[in-house]
């Protein structure tokens, strides 16, 4: 008897398609009998076939490129609204991983303790940066681990990270006491002969966290800022502290700087910007 092919698929598409609910749930149950293997099973097969596999996947990716970008995005606002509802329905924070300053949790009740905070315009918390001084919204990651770090050493058990909050990663670079220890002295290299934390905050702040020599603003630079002395500490001890002696530099023009005949760093003798 002679069967023709055309005919058999299109009595099992319809099949299937008049008995898709039915099929798809044989199919969950007889994989559920035999989870373990049925996983060893698939294991085995992407590896058979893994390039092919990741060939598939990758022009996959690039065909479907602009419309799986508008997808995710759709995706995206569509639950961050949900999210953000929810959120503000419990009173805990939200978004971005940014804690409310009004927050009811155990967090923003202790952080207060330690750390001078203040609210933002959009209702956060805020906190100082331990480098340059500026007010920024740090995640509460960032907040858990130094809540946390404050309570390890003062427990006494042994003096560990103090995990401080910076608002970049320049900063963070920068600063003279991040990730240093006092043996072996080589531990971290120095980007800058740095004055005292008081001191550097005046000066950024008086000017206005601008480079004075390329004139670029620290949110557009790549590199951190630096406060630089116009007259050296080592030649003049007495205006080591005074803020009229000191400049804001950003790291690239600090290094320039101190390439300037007579303003090496091995004579210290710094006479103009």
């Amino acid at each position: 008897m002679h069967v023709c092919k055309n005919c058999c698929n299109e009595y099992n598409k319809k099949y299937i398609k008049e008995n898709k609910e039915t099929l798809s749930r044989k199919k969950k149950e007889k994989y559920n009998e035999n989870i373990e293997e049925e996983r060893y099973k698939a294991r085995q097969r992407y590896w058979q076939n893994v390039h092919a596999v990741r060939e598939r996947n990758r022009n996959y990716y690039l065909k479907n490129y602009e419309y799986n970008k508008e997808r995710c995005k759709k995706r995206y606002y569509e639950r961050r609204k949900e999210y953000i509802e929810k959120a503000k329905k419990s009173g805990k924070f939200y978004r971005r991983s940014f804690l409310l300053f009004n927050s009811k949790s155990k967090l923003r009740k202790n952080i207060e303790y330690y750390e001078p905070i203040k609210e933002s315009k959009d209702g956060y918390l805020m906190a100082v940066c331990t480098y340059c001084g500026r007010w920024f919204t740090p995640k509460i990651n960032e907040l858990r681990s130094r809540y946390d770090a404050i309570c390890q050493n003062r427990e006494g058990s042994f003096l560990g990270a103090e995990c401080r909050l910076y608002c970049s990663e320049g900063c963070k670079q920068s600063c003279p006491t991040y990730n240093r220890i006092l043996y072996p002295k080589g531990y971290k290299l120095k980007t800058s002969v740095e004055v005292s934390s008081q001191l550097r905050k005046l000066v950024f702040d008086r000017d206005n966290y601008i480079c004075q020599k390329c004139g670029t603003h620290k949110d557009e630079l790549q590199v951190s800022i630096h406060c630089h002395h116009i007259k050296p500490k080592s030649k003049n001890v007495i205006e080591a502290n005074d803020i009229d002696n000191c400049i804001t530099l950003c790291k690239d023009c600090h290094e320039d700087v101190h390439k300037l005949p007579g303003c090496t760093n091995y004579d210290l003798q710094c006479k103009a910007v």
